[in-house]
């Protein structure tokens, strides 16, 4: 059956049931719409499982989207990788994403020998998630199995490595973003020095991933940021660190030639070393549980910029701030602050950069503390109020719109004030 074909409905008790001439869809239609429902369900897909059953033509039309993403978790991680293994191995090239959840690919790989060869007939799986394996790490080999051929996309939070080149192991070289979040390596709590040689001498050389464009590092372990040429990426374009801690690190195997650089912290955390880094896209997220002034937020991002090799190298700039601190003389920011970034902006917008000013967008973002508004303040008057505190902090900026500002609050508990919400944009 190529298409949708409908009884008519005007047939007639005891006449023979055709096909109504204008109630056959074109396949291509139906693929569309197939599609649409398959991107509606997430994990089982009743839908599309109904579908597949009303003729082989559907069946064949459903299954891209039916096996598409394949989520499995501790309990049932065995029972479906031994239907595909096998009973249906005919279906591995329709998958294109597996997630494991907790816990679930150490026990695949402890219990199933054959898991290896089931993997490997992933032929097309371009996207991996793998969550938590942290009651010790998997042997070396093992991991390498989890590197699959077409690869594009791998996400790996809060697993356990022995050692650094085993985390390497499972980096294919198509892989073109990687998100690295929680991740840890055994060693003895008294072996610096034995650590500090591995370093200086690596086991087996790093990897080159000309592909990878994104690369993404949540809390990492000081590993990955101590290790030089640990991973070769000359076509990289965006790093994001976020780090929870003091001590901000950049991992030292960098290009210099890196687009966009965006650091998440803790306010006063230690500006990181930036080596020869020259990003023309910069985003810093700053927030603190502390009583910190506003004032404190922007010297922190004026140093940091300071510190880059060539800070006039800059074309857009986003800060974004989240303050929690909930002491009335300090909800929000002063005028006096506002001034203060300001002059620092425009001075880095007046050096000359191969002849001309490079910075010519300017983002700020600013969160407040929830429940900011007090009852003698109404969410307009404040607004106004805030507006008109940007609007002349930022005059310069403003008048050369190159400025866009918002100034909002987190989000507000149950019963609390409206929402505040204030904004400059640049003029189209």
């Amino acid at each position: 059956m190529a298409g949708a074909e409908l009884a008519n409905p005007c047939a007639q008790p005891g006449e023979a049931i055709k096909p109504h001439p204008y109630t056959c869809l074109p396949t291509e239609l139906i693929i569309k719409i197939l599609g649409i429902v398959g991107a509606c369900w997430h994990g089982i897909k009743p839908p599309l499982a109904a579908c597949a059953l009303v003729s082989h033509t559907w069946n064949t039309l459903c299954r891209p989207h039916m096996f598409h993403t394949v989520t499995v978790y501790a309990n049932t991680v065995l029972p479906r990788f031994s239907f595909l293994h096998f009973e249906a191995a005919h279906l591995c090239k329709y998958i294109r994403a597996v997630y494991f959840e907790a816990f679930a690919a150490a026990r695949i790989v402890a219990k199933a020998e054959w898991f290896p060869e089931c993997f490997a007939r992933l032929t097309n799986l371009h996207k991996l998630r793998l969550f938590s394996c942290v009651d010790g790490p998997l042997p070396a080999a093992s991991l390498a199995v989890f590197a699959a051929p077409q690869l594009r996309k791998l996400y790996i939070q809060g697993w356990q490595f022995a050692g650094v080149y085993d985390l390497l192991s499972m980096f294919p070289p198509t892989l073109e973003e990687l998100q690295l979040e929680s991740i840890k390596f055994d060693r003895p709590p008294d072996s610096v020095a034995s650590r500090a040689l591995e370093l200086k001498a690596p086991r087996i050389p790093g990897v080159r991933l000309e592909a990878l464009r994104n690369l993404e590092i949540y809390d990492g372990d000081e590993s990955i940021f101590a290790t030089p040429h640990l991973i070769e990426c000359p076509n990289l374009a965006r790093l994001f660190i976020c780090w929870p801690g003091e001590r901000m690190h950049l991992p030292p195997w960098l290009p210099a030639s890196l687009p966009e650089l965006v650091l998440s912290c803790v306010l006063h955390c230690v500006i990181p070393h930036f080596g020869a880094l020259r990003p023309a896209l910069v985003t810093l997220s700053m927030s603190s549980q502390e009583t910190t002034p506003y004032l404190s937020f922007f010297t922190w991002a004026r140093d940091c910029i300071n510190c880059l090799p060539d800070p006039c190298a800059i074309r857009a700039l986003t800060i974004n701030v989240t303050n929690y601190n909930r002491i009335p003389e300090g909800l929000y920011p002063a005028l006096s602050d506002y001034e203060m970034f300001s002059r620092f902006l425009c001075r880095l917008r007046e050096r000359e950069w191969h002849g001309g000013s490079c910075l010519q967008s300017i983002t700020l973002r600013i969160k407040l503390p929830a429940g900011t508004l007090t009852a003698s303040d109404t969410p307009d008057g404040v607004a106004a109020r805030e507006l008109a505190k940007l609007e002349k902090g930022f005059a310069p900026l403003v008048k050369d719109n190159v400025l866009n500002a918002d100034l909002s609050p987190n989000h507000e508990p149950e019963g609390s004030a409206p929402l505040m919400h204030c904004s400059i944009r640049r003029r189209v």
